[in-house]
């Protein structure tokens, strides 16, 4: 009950025993009563894992987040590997996605890697911290509590989600509008995963960067046209002045 280990799987929870159970490495919490019969079946019920696993290309997919939510409500974290937090919620999200199992959708999103496009959809930051957001009927719900233990973000889904903001979902931003929005924040200074993210692009979309490539070029080669358009009226009457005057 003393030992340290309690706060690497209960954050927040001090001074009381913690019953964790491991499914393949995978904890998740016992947070019911002190019977054993309702401890054995809650266990039971809890042994298959509950946070799935998304990344910008089934976010929007699986989610329906902008759409109204049709695949139910989503509690989603967003984290970056860095975030010592983030890995120490590992065990309270995988209870809250066991006990609502069926009612709300659990899952966790790197914004840093596989996620970094919805990261920046929803306006995240990389700061090392857990971000959470709950979607739910077409709105968002932001998670501003300094608490992480699963009572808390139990309690957020169930009602006390109604205590804040009920912001309007951004819609997926298109290749084009992503590649600008990299452009910008490159020219602003954030040049540090920029150029990783330059060569994904690259790899995503060829025709796209290709073109967006190609343009330079094609406007160089415009240009040149232009000038020289330009000048072969004036050669033109160059010649004709001096045909005129050998006749004179």
């Amino acid at each position: 009950m003393d030992s340290p280990m309690v706060e690497e799987y209960d954050v927040g929870k001090t001074g009381q025993p913690v019953i964790v159970m491991f499914r393949n490495g995978l904890p998740v919490i016992y947070d019911g009563p002190a019977n054993a019969y309702t401890m054995v079946d809650t266990l039971i019920r809890y042994k298959e894992p509950g946070v799935k696993e998304l990344t910008d290309s089934d976010f929007e997919h699986l989610t329906q987040a902008a759409s109204g939510a049709t695949t139910g409500d989503w509690l989603v974290m967003f984290f970056t590997p860095s975030c010592q937090l983030c890995h120490r919620l590992t065990a309270a999200l995988e209870t809250v996605a066991c006990k609502h199992r069926g009612r709300t959708n659990v899952a966790r999103v790197n914004k840093e890697t596989s996620g970094e496009k919805t990261g920046r959809r929803f306006e995240l930051g990389l700061e090392d911290k857990p971000d959470i957001i709950l979607f739910r009927h077409g709105r968002m719900y932001r998670y501003q509590v300094d608490k992480y233990d699963t009572e808390s973000l139990s309690s957020f889904i169930t009602g006390f989600y109604k205590n804040y903001p009920a912001q309007s979902i951004p819609l997926p931003k298109s290749p084009f509008d992503e590649l600008v929005q990299l452009c910008v924040d490159y020219l602003k200074g954030n040049k540090e995963i920029k150029v990783g993210e330059l060569k994904n692009y690259l790899e995503d979309y060829p025709l796209l960067m290709g073109s967006l490539l190609c343009v330079p070029v094609l406007l160089v080669v415009a240009l040149l046209l232009f000038l020289r358009s330009e000048e072969e009226p004036k050669h033109r009457e160059e010649e004709e002045e001096e045909e005129s005057k050998k006749e004179d």
